[in-house]
Parts: C-alpha cells; structure tokens; sequence
C-alpha cells in the first residue's frame, strides 16, 4: 500500500491561492463611514442642500416649541383678529389666539406625525415590495392589482374622504391616513425600479 505524496509547489501554490483570496475580501465599513458617505452625497446636491436646511430648522423648531413661541397656544385672553403688532408679530386668530405661538407648536405635531408616517409607510412599502418580487402567482397578481389601484387614485381627494369618514381620531387616525395614501409610491420603487430606489436612499 502506497502512501500518497504531496508536492511542495502544489503546496505553495494554494497558500498563494487562499492569500490572494483572502485579499480579494473588501474591508468591513464601520456604519459612521457609511453614514458620513450619505451626509456628505446628499450635502453635494444643492436642492438637497436646501431640503436638509429648511427640514432641520422645522425639526428645531418642533423640539424647542415651548421655548421659542412667546405664548401659550391655546391662551384665548387676547382680543380677537387683531393684526400683526410688536405683541403679536402674526396677530390672533378669530378666538383671541396668538398665532405665531400656534404655528411654532403646530410644527412640532407635523414633524411627528411626518417622521412617524415616513417610516411606517417605507417599512410597508419595503415589505409588500420584497414580497410581491418573489411571488409569481395568483396572490402576486392580487397585490399588483392592489398596489396599482392605491396608484391610479388620487392621493390628496383620498386623504380628505377618509379623514371625513373617520373623524375624531387625532393624531393617530392623521399618521393612518397618510400611510395608507403613501405606502404605494415606496413598493412601486421597490418592486418595479430597484436601481433608482437605491440611489435615491443612497
């Protein structure tokens, strides 16, 4: 019985092999860097420049609502429609209300209600998407239909029938009818415009 043998330059041959190999292999990205890539992409644009400016001074605004309005929102003390003067640099409301304090507390419910609705609405979005790329059946066809049809309606008069049939809900019912009106757009980038969908969040 023969004992196999092995040659040194095979040898050699496969740790040069598994050396390059393991060359090939592109260092891990720490998730800073790949957050510092985004910033700095979307800082390069100019339109975007702006967008990120205008958002972060709402998102300021919003966080140092009671800080930054003179008056308390609902404070009814004042005379009522007057116009704009050094006390009230937008002037009152018809119930005797100040509103500038209104509208810098009013944009703290908008940016939350746009955060929360954005990120519902694009894990839906995400969601649905993935799915119907990997289902070639009748229930595919069922969720195009659907994704199709959430598309053609306008979303606008949709928002205002829902919201009319669904009163009282607050908060919770406005953030519900902007997913439901939104969702479609995230899955028709998703499912049918891969390519674009990632250099957009890129």
């Amino acid at each position: 019985m023969t004992t196999p043998t092995h040659d040194p330059s095979e040898r050699g041959t496969h740790a040069v092999m598994v050396t390059r190999k393991q060359a090939d292999v592109p260092p891990a990205t720490s998730p800073l860097r790949v957050l510092w890539r985004a910033v700095a992409t979307i800082w390069s644009v100019p339109k975007a420049r702006v967008g990120v400016a205008l958002l972060g001074f709402f998102v300021v605004l919003a966080v140092f609502a009671p800080l930054i309005a003179p008056y308390d929102p609902t404070d009814n003390s004042f005379g009522r429609s007057e116009d704009f003067s050094a006390a009230h640099w937008m002037g009152t409301t018809a119930a005797g209300q100040d509103v500038l304090s209104q509208i810098i507390h009013g944009a703290s419910t908008s940016v939350f209600v746009g955060f929360v609705a954005g990120l519902l609405s694009t894990i839906i979005a995400v969601t649905i998407g993935l799915t119907w790329g990997y289902l070639r059946n009748i229930t595919g066809d069922v969720i195009n239909f659907v994704v199709n049809l959430f598309l053609v309606i306008p979303a606008l008069p949709l928002m205002i029938v829902i919201a009319a049939y669904l009163q009282n809900g607050g908060i919770g019912m406005i953030i519900f009818v902007v997913v439901i009106t939104g969702w479609a757009w995230g899955h028709e980038c998703c499912a049918h415009r891969p390519n674009r969908c990632g250099a957009a969040t890129s």
